[in-house]
């Protein structure tokens, strides 16, 4: 189970625009091998958009997905707020062997109790969502900052913060529903992609950077394949491209590193931007249908606090702005909104 790996891995410690550059005319003058410009160079090029666009199945969205929960989870404070195993307390490292067979129970108590609370709701969500039977896992995590966040294949992550912060589980509806918009609408895969595809031109111009074609033809990516090609091995990145399936399961440590932290950097830096309104318009469906009270999530969007950080996000009144057309648009489907209290576990988190 996912959830489990995640809690365990808890032992050690723990929130997206894709740069869809125009291809500059590469120079074909001067002493440059057919490799670093010229029609082979383009076609380099092409090679490395056409990788980067292939369809992402669920096997390689869940497998990314999963390193990518574990590295947003590691760069916040705290840990996954759930009892550890009695069997792990004080075991550190594990000795080799102990649980080849026989598999650590999970821990028991009020913290685990919340955990399970959030994955009955969020799961319950996820129903009314464009991807019901995906292997969803909701986790808590011990952080006091509100936030939400998620990761492809159906991870979604709040704080402790957050769960302090809601009023009613309608308002929590909305802020699972609006992370289950974003792994529904695949937002953070377009980071993936743009990963995928730098990696790949680290795999044909890694040892041609210092030729000023190979700059030309990179052109706006330059920087970010002469930083990826410190860390990547040009071998182990050309390998991967002759798989009939790209899988994370067979790379390196060193290139699911280098993979997960460019994503969640690229997420960090950039945000989802105009994806916002794609999760509020999703969360104000999911919330609909399943029975709750819009306007509870409204007042969610409506206390953000705008402009805060260098992400470029639409602004509440734009957010409010698309909630207030789906809940129009859904309007035949709703029943009188509820907005029942949170269950009593959600004392855990207080």
């Amino acid at each position: 189970m996912r959830l489990l790996t995640i809690a365990v891995l808890a032992a050690f410690t723990l929130s997206c625009a894709m740069l869809r550059s125009a291809v500059p005319t590469p120079s074909v003058g001067g002493a440059i091998d057919a490799a670093s410009a010229g029609v082979e160079g383009k076609q380099k090029w092409d090679e490395c958009e056409a990788f980067a666009q292939k369809p992402i199945g669920y096997a390689e969205e869940s497998a990314v997905g999963g390193a990518i929960a574990l590295a947003l989870a590691a760069k916040g404070k705290g840990g996954v707020f759930v009892e550890v195993a009695p069997e792990l307390v004080n075991l550190n490292p594990i000795p080799k062997g102990k649980y080849d067979k026989d598999k650590p129970a999970p821990g028991t108590g009020p913290k685990t109790d919340l955990t399970k609370y959030l994955n009955t709701l969020g799961k319950g969500l996820a129903s009314y969502s464009d991807r019901p039977t995906i292997d969803w896992v909701f986790i808590v995590l011990d952080n006091p900052t509100p936030n939400a966040f998620s990761a492809p294949g159906g991870y979604v992550f709040i704080t402790t913060g957050m769960l302090k912060s809601v009023k009613n589980e309608a308002q929590l509806a909305g802020i699972l529903g609006h992370e289950l918009g974003h792994v529904t609408g695949k937002h953070a895969l377009e980071a993936y992609r743009k990963s995928k595809k730098i990696s790949c031109l680290v795999g044909y111009f890694g040892g041609k950077l210092a030729d000023g074609a190979v700059k030309q033809l990179l052109g706006p990516l330059a920087s970010e394949v002469e930083a990826a090609a410190r860390a990547l091995n040009a071998t182990e990145v050309l390998n991967a491209l002759k798989m009939p399936v790209f899988d994370p399961n067979k790379l390196s440590g060193g290139f699911v590193k280098w993979l997960t932290n460019k994503i969640v950097d690229s997420l960090g830096a950039d945000g989802y931007g105009e994806h916002e309104k794609e999760a509020d318009a999703v969360a104000t469906r999911i919330v609909t249908f399943a029975g709750y009270d819009v306007a509870e999530y409204e007042k969610v969007v409506a206390a953000l606090p705008e402009g805060v950080g260098a992400i470029k996000h639409p602004s509440n009144k734009e957010r409010l702005a698309v909630i207030a057309e789906s809940k129009a648009e859904y309007a035949a489907f709703a029943e009188v909104g509820k907005a029942p209290p949170v269950s009593p576990t959600v004392s855990a988190a207080k």
